[in-house]
């Protein structure tokens, strides 16, 4: 008798279906916790679910498989179905439509795989921001490649960004201040010390006091000028100077026309949290301050996507939870098939079960 025959022999014999239901069972309580969540995509689109009923389509099948295939190509089972899953409801509720929810799905994911987070708040950070500022849906991508460089050049974290920093954009704006001068002054003040939160503070106070106007009148007050094309001209640091010049030239022309002195700066900015922030940006000048502004600005979806596959090449955290979830997915495919049939299946497993068992038991005779 061949070693290891009788132990596979007695194995199979006392096999059951109680293992493989249970598995089964699994499954399908899986992909029910995946219709739930899809059962909640369908209130928000359903325009879309009508014309799918007329038609004899499966939409919200169909929705599920469409984001299992994104997760197991395009994110390469970084993430779950049921992240991505939660990421597009998040992104229909922000008022996202069609390809937009793919494409804001897709890169909010990644941004999370490359630096963490939670991706229901990460869309929700880029909701803000784009209304914010009014960007088109088209520039999603970008706006989380220059999120990642954020993050990547100051001493902050996706998750506290989340909270206050699309917020922020809102009286950024109005200030004339834009999206790249906005995330470089925080990338700057967190270098200089300020934590994420306290920095968003800063700034805040400095554009409500810039959009108040009463920067330019102190200035006016003061006396204070700057030399431009040879002649004397008096500082000013409003929205209109600022969307026109930029931040960091009008930020360095109020500083020159004070004599770079923080005694007079501190007149012309009583308030202490906006007086920070003026200085606490300028902690590299207004060369420095450029400098990161330039490299926020060249930086968007590309460099999202290389982050995201440095990521995966060198995380061994992020290569385990590919392969658990690779199996997650092929179980959540199992429920899918399962669920519509799942008595009779557990039925037919039992007889299959049953059938191989009883060939087992009589394989010695047939042997003989």
């Amino acid at each position: 008798e061949l070693y290891g025959l009788q132990q596979f022999q007695d194995d199979i014999v006392n096999l059951n279906a109680g293992g493989i239901e249970d598995f089964a069972t699994t499954a399908v309580a899986k992909f029910t916790e995946v219709s739930s969540l899809l059962a909640q995509i369908g209130t928000l689109i359903p325009q879309e679910l009508n014309e799918g009923l007329k038609n004899g389509e499966d939409v919200l099948g169909n929705y599920f498989d469409k984001y299992q295939e994104i997760v197991n190509t395009t994110l390469k089972n970084t993430v779950s179905s049921t992240d991505a899953l939660k990421a597009s409801y998040t992104a229909l509720q922000a008022g996202f439509e069609g390809a937009a929810v793919d494409n804001v799905v897709n890169s909010s994911l990644k941004l999370l795989v490359a630096q963490g987070g939670d991706a229901e708040q990460i869309v929700a950070l880029l909701k803000q921001t784009m209304t914010a500022f009014n960007l088109e849906a088209s520039e999603s991508g970008d706006i989380l490649g220059k999120l990642n460089k954020v993050v990547d050049l100051g001493i902050t974290t996706i998750p506290e960004l989340q909270y206050g920093f699309g917020a922020l954009g809102v009286s950024a704006n109005t200030a004339g201040v834009s999206f790249d001068e906005m995330s470089a002054s925080l990338v700057q003040l967190t270098k200089a010390g300020s934590t994420t939160s306290t920095a968003i503070t800063k700034l805040n106070n400095l554009y409500n006091q810039i959009t108040s106007g009463q920067i330019t009148e102190r200035l006016k007050d003061m006396g204070a000028t700057f030399i431009e094309n040879g002649r004397a001209v008096t500082a000013t640091f409003d929205s209109q100077t600022i969307a026109t010049k930029g931040f960091a030239k009008a930020a360095e022309e109020v500083y020159a026309s004070l004599g770079k002195s923080n005694e007079k700066l501190r007149k012309a900015l009583p308030d202490s949290e906006a007086f920070a922030a003026f200085t606490g940006v300028l902690t590299e000048g207004a060369d420095g301050l450029q400098d990161v502004i330039n490299q926020i600005a060249t930086s968007g979806a590309k460099e999202l996507e290389k982050a995201f596959k440095i990521r995966i090449d060198n995380d061994k955290v992020v290569q385990f939870s590919q392969v658990v979830n690779r199996a997650s997915e092929t179980v959540l495919k199992l429920g899918k098939v399962l669920a519509p049939v799942f008595d009779k299946g557990l039925d037919y497993i039992d007889s299959m079960v049953d059938k191989l068992a009883y060939l087992v038991e009589n394989w010695g005779g047939v042997i003989e």
